[in-house]
């Protein structure tokens, strides 16, 4: 992960990092990644609404920051697909899944080292 990514993440308004994350995976992509059921909060978010739950905070953050190092090698049309296509990384499973059913804590590092090579 480079440090400049992280600087980023943690100086990003949300607003921003939910925007970035639904213009580069799409809308429907990015709810799910972010955990959110509900398209109008994420339009909400995208607005400029807080995000109260820190547990959301912390997945938008992560989102961003896997977004941000796939910038440095993918073009944005393969960014959603890295994200759904099985990894062998992951053991055949895909990023997205990896981030719907596992602990941020534990997958995060995963996913970002994967996604920086």
């Amino acid at each position: 992960m480079s440090t400049q990514a992280f600087h980023d993440t943690v100086l990003t308004p949300a607003s921003v990092m939910v925007s970035k994350a639904s213009d580069v995976l799409g809308v429907e992509l990015a709810m799910s990644a972010l955990g959110v059921a509900d398209r109008r909060t994420l339009m909400r978010w995208r607005s400029g609404a807080p995000i109260r739950a820190v547990r959301a905070r912390m997945r938008l953050q992560a989102v961003f920051l896997i977004i941000s190092e796939l910038e440095q090698s993918l073009t944005p049309v393969q960014i959603p697909a890295w994200f759904t296509t099985p990894n062998p990384a992951f053991g055949y499973r895909t990023a997205l899944d990896m981030l719907i059913e596992e602990s941020l804590d534990t997958v995060v590092p995963t996913i970002l080292e994967t996604a920086s090579r």
